[in-house]
């Protein structure tokens, strides 16, 4: 199995279908099957992965492109909170990010965690913020809008569901490849973040909207409307991850930013050999998210993903992987859960079954500090490129290799040792190449303001 080759027709079966997408006049930017996000199981990746294996992977694509239809009914009853009912003064900027009540200080002020920043030291700037949680922070800042979904008396708004898809059936005027490319949970997600964010402020008197950017439908919405408004903005996405494998959520399309702003070298030739970005178009800046200064932790841990799709798959590797190992090879390793996952009985169950496989394998790891330290992640992620910034020693167990592991055919930068199926150890060829760690004061007003 050729991972790099394989991941090489990936991107070409991503660029034939969206230019074929285009060609049918059906949105690329809003739609859901348009938003290749390799890392969990959305339409996207399902209709990717069955162009590319073909099959059964129909059925996984059928069942989870059903799933986001009906996840459409939790996407009702949206507000937008805001201290004062009118937005007063003239803002410069649109800052458009996600938040939770964490974020928020006793003070009202929101600190971003992808820019760094506070919103008390940027007053010229309006922030749209989209929470998820249930209870919204006692006090905001006058600068901050907040996008929330108030909660339904019962799980599911069927009532709603039934409506949103009657109108987009007459509006697909039967035509089921217009049906999907406008019926989707994130397609109802973009058309709420424009509608309120149209109401609320005039875009006309904006001048810059800057985002933390995935390329998701409703970034590409705001982005896309903003310049029919104003064709002066502009719009700025940053790039606040390391790289996927194939990161081919960002693919080039309508509704894409002005600027991409990334953090290595690496990424503006990835982004212009094989996501379409014209050169012009994408500036690498120090990364506003990962500081120098920060003690960011990454040694001698076990990370767990978001989602754990084959828990035996990562017990065997891992397990495996121990058997092969010398004595004292390595420190003392600790398992640590995603930070969204602390309650999830899967995921307590697996970090479990992990430690009991180091116990039984106790002689591999020394009671002595042993150079350099390592980090072993579990799935889709970008933390293997952090770690490999902060000169780690980095493996990584996949659940599926094609669609999770780097290659040197699209990272040159990096080198690749395939352990086994599912398992990889990587080494940077230069540091430097993915992260240029932020160093210097005001780093989001020096780079990334326009």
């Amino acid at each position: 199995m050729d991972i790099g080759i394989n991941q090489k027709k990936i991107v070409d079966i991503v660029k034939k279908d969206i230019k074929h997408i285009e060609s049918s006049k059906n949105n690329v930017g809003t739609s859901a099957l348009t938003y290749f996000a390799l890392w969990g199981r959305s339409p996207g990746f399902e209709k990717l992965n069955f162009k590319f294996r073909g099959g059964l992977s129909v059925f996984s694509l059928a069942k989870v492109v059903f799933k986001d239809i009906v996840s459409i009914s939790l996407r009702s009853n949206y507000i937008a909170y805001k201290q004062k009912k009118n937005i007063k003064r003239n803002y410069n900027n649109l800052i458009v990010s996600w938040s939770s009540r964490s974020d928020f200080k006793e003070d009202g002020s929101y600190n971003d965690k992808y820019f760094k920043i506070n919103s008390k030291n940027y007053i010229d700037s309006l922030f749209f913020l989209i929470f998820n949680e249930d209870e919204f922070p006692k006090n905001i800042d006058e600068n901050i809008i907040i996008l929330k979904r108030i909660k339904y008396k019962y799980k599911y708004d069927l009532f709603f569901l039934v409506k949103y898809v009657l109108k987009k059936i007459i509006f697909s005027r039967l035509s089921l490849k217009k049906f999907l490319h406008t019926t989707s949970s994130y397609t109802r997600l973009a058309e709420v973040v424009l509608e309120l964010l149209k109401k609320e402020i005039e875009f006309a008197k904006i001048k810059s909207i800057i985002m933390p950017y995935e390329g998701q439908p409703f970034q590409q919405a705001i982005f896309y409307e903003a310049k029919q408004i104003n064709g002066n903005i502009i719009t700025v996405g940053y790039d606040h991850s390391a790289p996927q494998s194939i990161p081919v959520h960002l693919f080039f399309r309508k509704g894409s930013p002005d600027f991409l702003l990334v953090n290595g070298t690496s990424q503006v030739k990835h982004s212009v050999d094989n996501l379409n970005w014209p050169p012009k178009k994408i500036k690498v800046v120090q990364s506003a998210r990962y500081q120098k200064s920060e003690s960011l932790n990454f040694s001698n841990l076990i990370f767990l993903p978001y989602e754990i799709f084959n828990d035996q798959v990562i017990l065997q590797e891992f397990e495996n992987f121990l058997k092969i190992s010398p004595k004292k090879s390595f420190n003392k390793l600790a398992v640590k859960n995603h930070p969204e996952m602390l309650s999830s009985k899967k995921h307590i169950k697996i970090k479990s079954q992990i430690e009991n496989i180091m116990k039984r394998y106790e002689n591999r790891f020394s009671s002595k500090s042993i150079n350099p330290s390592i980090s072993l992640f579990v799935g889709p992620t970008t933390g293997v490129i952090v770690a490999l910034e902060k000169k780690l020693k980095v493996f990584h167990i996949c659940f599926d290799s094609i669609f999770e592991s780097y290659s040197e055919e699209l990272w040159p930068m990096l080198t690749v040792n395939q352990l086994s199926a599912n398992m990889f150890e990587y080494n940077l060829r230069k540091n430097g190449e993915f992260i240029l760690f932020g160093e210097e004061e005001n780093i989001f007003k020096k780079y990334y303001c326009h």
